[in-house]
């Protein structure tokens, strides 16, 4: 005896569910890759505004070189330079837009202040600060006034550190969990 078998002639419905849910399957997977894409995109544009902005603070900083006391020193011993609201302290001097110009000092609390107000802009929560250090290494870490520290061994007391901290995952405070962008150079 001999058995024959026949050939199906169509999809049961077990196969076009099957085919369906591994479809879903890759739909949902291709979907993740999507919002992990963009927020690897987010983290790096904030990144990436982070060394503009202390690229920005380090050329005026070059500029007025003999004021690098005031930029070290115009958030109060490196204190969040911010009011309680978020807004930056300080303030900008008129006279530093005018023909008459103003004292470096003045121009230096004007770029303090001009450069807060771009980081608060730029990124969450944004906060930078200007160190300058002690020359006392291994003392530990120096807070940087935003929620951040930069490490004692980095700061030389000829040495100018630009710290810019920001709320990166979106958890309403800037802390350790969040970066702290560094960028150190000597004048």
């Amino acid at each position: 005896m001999s058995h024959q078998f026949h050939k199906a002639k169509g999809f049961t419905l077990i196969e076009i569910l099957v085919a369906v849910l591994v479809m879903a399957l890759g739909l949902l997977g291709l979907a993740g890759l999507q919002a992990n894409g963009l927020k690897n995109t987010q983290l790096a544009y904030n990144r990436s505004q982070a060394i503009h902005l202390a690229q920005d603070i380090a050329d005026r900083i070059r500029a007025n070189s003999d004021a690098v006391g005031t930029y070290a020193d115009v958030n109060n011993n490196n204190q969040r330079d911010t009011t309680e609201a978020g807004k930056p302290k300080g303030q900008i001097v008129a006279a530093c837009s005018t023909a008459a110009g103003c004292s470096k000092e003045q121009l230096a609390q004007t770029d303090m202040r001009q450069w807060h107000n771009s980081i608060a802009d730029a990124l969450p929560m944004g906060c930078g600060s200007v160190l300058r250090g002690t020359g006392v290494p291994g003392g530990g870490d120096i807070e940087n006034g935003c929620g951040g520290k930069v490490p004692e061994n980095l700061a030389t007391s000829t040495q100018l550190t630009i710290s810019i901290n920001w709320d990166e995952n979106n958890d309403g405070v800037v802390d350790e969990d969040d970066p702290n962008f560094m960028m150190s150079f000597e004048l």
